[in-house]
């Protein structure tokens, strides 16, 4: 089944919010998309997954309660190899190449 998304908000929505202009990136198609993931524990997602489960992060628009939404889905990806690696590693601020056996 093909997942139709919104259309992201415009740049203007954006400065509204509060978004300042070195936090915005503008996709283009073929541009790459950085994600590390894990492949063993208990919760692996596929590479191109995307995490139905929540709200628990600080992005997450999953709705009250926490639950499995399947119609809510997250992906976190990054314009770079280092904010790819930052994000799964910042609790401990150590790459670990074996627990989870990250990808």
């Amino acid at each position: 089944m093909a997942v139709m998304l919104p259309a992201p908000p415009s740049i203007e929505n954006l400065r509204d919010a509060g978004i300042l202009p070195d936090e915005v990136i503008e996709w283009k198609p073929g541009d790459v998309v950085w994600r590390v993931h894990r492949t063993t524990g208990p919760h692996v997602i596929t590479w191109n997954g995307l995490r139905t489960f929540g709200p628990v992060l600080r992005f997450d628009h999953h709705p009250p309660p926490p639950a499995d939404q399947t119609r809510h889905g997250n992906c976190y990806g990054a314009s770079n190899p280092r904010g790819a690696l930052a994000e799964p590693f910042q609790s401990s601020r150590t790459i670990d190449r074996r627990h989870g056996e990250p990808f």
